[in-house]
């Protein structure tokens, strides 16, 4: 199983792409499409298309971002680049 890090970086200087680079990579390791994986997660289809379209503006509870993550089988992490361990494929 891979392991990747899901990086809560908004407001720590981060870049809201560097987020959803990693959401699409879980998408395509797990076959979703993001509206089967933002429905799973919350309940609507409309999360990840939300968070595309935000240009960063928009703001997502930490618990939404968690839920994906577990759908998505990513590890959530907050911190810093320097707090997060880093990306690693199990064989």
């Amino acid at each position: 199983m891979a392991m990747l890090a899901l990086i809560a970086q908004v407001g720590l200087g981060g870049d809201m792409r560097d987020i959803l680079d990693v959401i699409d990579e879980g998408l395509r390791r797990k076959g979703l499409s993001a509206a089967a994986a933002s429905r799973l997660a919350v309940g609507n289809p409309a999360l990840i298309k939300n968070m595309r379209a935000g240009n960063g503006r928009k703001r997502f509870n930490v618990e939404a971002l968690m839920k994906l993550a577990e759908v998505l089988d990513l590890d959530f992490h907050f911190g810093s680049r320097g707090d997060v361990p880093a990306r690693s494929a199990d064989p």
